[in-house]
Order: C-alpha cells, then sequence, then structure tokens
C-alpha cells in the first residue's frame, strides 16, 4: 500500500508539469558569430540594353540646347520625345516655385537661364535659333 501512495504521489507530480529539479535560469550569453557565407548563386539573365528597349512615344529621343552651351550657366534645355514633342520645365521664377513640365507648341519662345536667347519651335518640331 505504501508502494502504491508513492506511486501515484509520483505520478501526480509528474502530471502536473512541474520539474522537482528545475532552478532559477542565468542569464542569456552572447550570441556566438557568424556563420561562414554561403556559395554564390547562379548569374542571372543578361539585362535589355537601353537601344533594344520597345519605342514608345513618350521615351525621350535627344536633349536640344536651343541657344548653345553657355560657359557659367545652368542651360536651359528641351527634351525630344520619340513622338517629336518638346518637353520643357516651367516654374514661376528662379527658385523654381510650382514647377510644372509642359509640351510647347510650335512657337518663338525666350530662354530665361541667363542667356536670354530666342528660338523658334516649327510645325515639325524642329528648333532653330
Amino acid at each position: 500500500m505504501k508502494n502504491l501512495v508513492l506511486l501515484l504521489t509520483v505520478l501526480f507530480c509528474v502530471s502536473c508539469g512541474t520539474d522537482l529539479f528545475d532552478g532559477p535560469r542565468g542569464l542569456q550569453g552572447p550570441p556566438g558569430p557568424s556563420g561562414a557565407d554561403g556559395a554564390p548563386g547562379a548569374q542571372g539573365p543578361a539585362g535589355q540594353d537601353g537601344a533594344d528597349a520597345p519605342i514608345s512615344p513618350n521615351n525621350i529621343a535627344s536633349v536640344i540646347d536651343p541657344c548653345g552651351d553657355a560657359p557659367g550657366i545652368v542651360d536651359e534645355v528641351l527634351l525630344q520625345l520619340a513622338s517629336g514633342e518638346l518637353l520643357v520645365f516651367f516654374a514661376n521664377n528662379v527658385n523654381s516655385d510650382y514647377g510644372r513640365l509642359a509640351i510647347i507648341p510650335p512657337g518663338s519662345y525666350m530662354t530665361t537661364d541667363g542667356q536670354n536667347c530666342y528660338f523658334t519651335v516649327n510645325a515639325d518640331h524642329s528648333v532653330i535659333w
């Protein structure tokens, strides 16, 4: 009978999930060193060259400096799209406040970059100065 009581007591303690020999835990140690780098992966496929990219009417085809390069001045330029249209940046002042991009129609214009040079955009989008 004594053995039965002892056995039931041991079973009861085991089923309650308490380890009778568990003491307080110590502090966590510092992390170990990093492992060695893995082997490099296979090389990916070659990228597409810009010249191979599909043509879109919105691609920039060329940059036009309508009055030529002026030393010491940040020149205003026109971006000619693949469609032939000319894209420009307009702003309210030299600080570029309220700046916006716009397509300029054929007509006569003057730069505001300090050169104050006049140029003309023809109906075929060519630029002369």
